[in-house]
C-alpha cells in the first residue's frame, strides 16, 4: 500500500502536471509575448515622482499591487521603514486610489508607476536600477505586498534587514534549487556594488509566467550571490532558530502547536492521537495502558520506572520536534512554517497566499489570531481569504494552473 502510494505521489502526479503544463504553456507564452511587445512600444514607466533628493544610505524597493487602495498593514510597513530612515522607493504596478499617494509621501523617498507586466520582479528591476542608478545606495533591500505586515516583531524584522551582513533574507526554500524568497531580502554594499548585480537587473526579462519569475527571478538572483560571489545569507528566521526555540519551549506548548498545523500535516501529533483514540470503538482495540507501555518498554531499556518514563516522554518530544521541523522544510519555509515562525521567532510577516495555494483551510486561519490584534486579524483574514481557493472555486483552467503552478 505504501508502495502505491509513493508512486502515485512521486511518479504519477509528477508526469500528469507535466504533461498539463505541455498543453497550457504556448498559449501562456504567445500571451507573454504579446504583452512584452507592447510594453516595448509604450515603455515600461508610466511616471517617476521624486519626493525627496537624499542620496547614500538604505534605500528599500517596495513593490505595490494594490488595486483595490492601499492595504493598512502596507502602509504600516512604509511607515516603520522610515521611523528606520530607509529611503522607500514604492513600485506600483497599478495606479494607486486617489489619496493613497498622500497618504505615502510622507514616508516614502520616490514614487514610480509602471505598466502592469512583469509581477514583483519586473517592478524590482525598475526600482533597483533607478536607485543604482541615481542614488548611490549601501544598501538595498526588496520588499512587495504578498505578506500580511503585522505589528509584532516589525521593528526588529527591519532592523535585522538594514544590517547583519551583504545577503540577508527572511526565509528559504530548498524546492527545486536553495534560494532566498524574494517577498524580503537585503543586499549590502558588498552586493550592491559589484558589476555582476547591476548586470543581472539589465539582463532580467520580465515575464507573467509564474515559475520563469522564480526560476530567473528569486532562484537566478540567490544563485548569482551565492555561487558566483560566493556569499553566504544570512537567513533571520532559519530553521536553526526554529529548533532552538522548540527546545525552549514546554512540552504542552509544543504538542499544541502541532495539533494547529495545517490539516495535510501528518506527523506525530499527540492531541489527534487522542481525539482518534477516543472514536476508536472500544472492540477494535482497547487503548494501552501507562502500565502496559512501561512493561513494553523496559524490555529493552532496563530502567527504573521513573527514568524509563522520563525517557520516553524525551523520545516522543524529539520525535515531534523532528516531524515539524521535517514539514517547514518540506518547500517554501515560509507557507510551510508560517504558524511555528510567528509563534515561536515572532516573524512580522504571514503569506496571503496560505488559502490560495491550499495549504490552510479557512477553518484554520483563526491559529494565527493570537499574534495579531483584533484590527489586524480582520484585515488578514479578509485579505488571504479574497481570492477563494483556486481547487474548490475556480474555473477548469484555473484549478489546473493551481495543481502545475502555473498560478
Amino acid at each position: 500500500m505504501k508502495f502505491i502510494r509513493f508512486f502515485y505521489v512521486h511518479v504519477c502526479l509528477p508526469l500528469l502536471r507535466l504533461m498539463i503544463r505541455t498543453v497550457l504553456m504556448p498559449g501562456l507564452m504567445l500571451d507573454d509575448l504579446a504583452a512584452r511587445m507592447r510594453l516595448a512600444r509604450q515603455g515600461d514607466v508610466v511616471s517617476i515622482e521624486q519626493i525627496s533628493k537624499d542620496d547614500g544610505g538604505v534605500f528599500c524597493v517596495f513593490h505595490l499591487y494594490q488595486p483595490r487602495g492601499l492595504s493598512a498593514n502596507v502602509v504600516r510597513a512604509i511607515a516603520t521603514l522610515a521611523e528606520l530612515q530607509v529611503k522607500v522607493v514604492a513600485v506600483s504596478n497599478v495606479p494607486l486610489q486617489p489619496g493613497d499617494l498622500d497618504v505615502l509621501r510622507p514616508h516614502i523617498h520616490t514614487f514610480i508607476q509602471r505598466r502592469n507586466f512583469g509581477r514583483d520582479f519586473g517592478g524590482y528591476r525598475r526600482g533597483v536600477l533607478h536607485v543604482l542608478d541615481t542614488h548611490k545606495p549601501d544598501r538595498v533591500i526588496l520588499l512587495n505586498d504578498s505578506v500580511y505586515y503585522a505589528a509584532r516583531g516589525l521593528k526588529a524584522f527591519f532592523t535585522g534587514l538594514c544590517g547583519g551582513g551583504p545577503f540577508v533574507g527572511a526565509s528559504e526554500n530548498h524546492e527545486l534549487r536553495h534560494h532566498i524568497g524574494s517577498y524580503a531580502v537585503s543586499f549590502g554594499k558588498q552586493v550592491v556594488a559589484d558589476p555582476r548585480f547591476r548586470q543581472y537587473w539589465e539582463d532580467y526579462r520580465s515575464t507573467e509566467i509564474r515559475p520563469t519569475v522564480i526560476w530567473k527571478g528569486e532562484a537566478a538572483l540567490s544563485k548569482l550571490i551565492l555561487d558566483t560571489m560566493k556569499i553566504r545569507p544570512k537567513v533571520i528566521y532559519s530553521l536553526q532558530r526554529l529548533e532552538a526555540a522548540l527546545n525552549e519551549a514546554d512540552w504542552r506548548q509544543v504538542a499544541v502547536s502541532a495539533a494547529k498545523m495545517p490539516r495535510d500535516y501528518e506527523g506525530l501529533n499527540p492531541l489527534r492521537q487522542l481525539v482518534r483514540e477516543a472514536r476508536r470503538p472500544m472492540r477494535d482495540e482497547f487503548p494501552i495502558s501507562r502500565s502496559a507501555l512501561l512493561d513494553i518498554a523496559s524490555l529493552t531499556l532496563p530502567l527504573p520506572t521513573d527514568a524509563l518514563a522520563a525517557e520516553l516522554s524525551q523520545q516522543n518530544r524529539r520525535e515531534l520536534q523532528r516531524d515539524l521541523l521535517g514539514y517547514v522544510y518540506r518547500g517554501s519555509q515560509i507557507h510551510w512554517g508560517s504558524l511555528l515562525l510567528t509563534q515561536y521567532l515572532e516573524m512580522p510577516i504571514i503569506k496571503l497566499d496560505l488559502v490560495l495555494r491550499s495549504i490552510y483551510k479557512i477553518g484554520e486561519l483563526g491559529n494565527f489570531a493570537p499574534f495579531l490584534s483584533e484590527e489586524e486579524f480582520a484585515e488578514f483574514h479578509a485579505l488571504v481569504t479574497s481570492r477563494g481557493e483556486p481547487l474548490t472555486h475556480g474555473s477548469l483552467k484555473q484549478k489546473l494552473m493551481m495543481m502545475t503552478g502555473l498560478m
